[in-house]
């Protein structure tokens, strides 16, 4: 990641853990914060991070949410298809 950072945003709890454990050889260079998009301006400036040179969102929805019937997902329940 050379001098970068990433801040890092998700609604999803579990997301954030899962990307956490994955990203943690990043050290101080990694911020993740529980949040949605929207809220990213008040995110970032809560960060403590410079001005960005880009970003990077993925707006999808994951396979986490589809496996977990609690969350919502119709696919995820037994005898049920989308």
């Amino acid at each position: 990641m050379g001098s970068g950072r990433l801040l890092s945003l998700d609604r999803d709890p579990r997301a954030l853990e899962v990307a956490g454990q994955k990203l943690a050889g990043f050290g101080g260079k990694l911020m993740m914060q529980h949040g949605n998009f929207a809220q990213i301006d008040a995110l970032h400036a809560a960060s403590g991070f410079p001005p960005v040179d880009g970003v990077i969102a993925d707006l999808g929805l994951s396979s986490i949410q589809l496996d977990d019937a609690t969350a919502g997902s119709v696919s995820a329940k037994p005898g049920l298809s989308t």
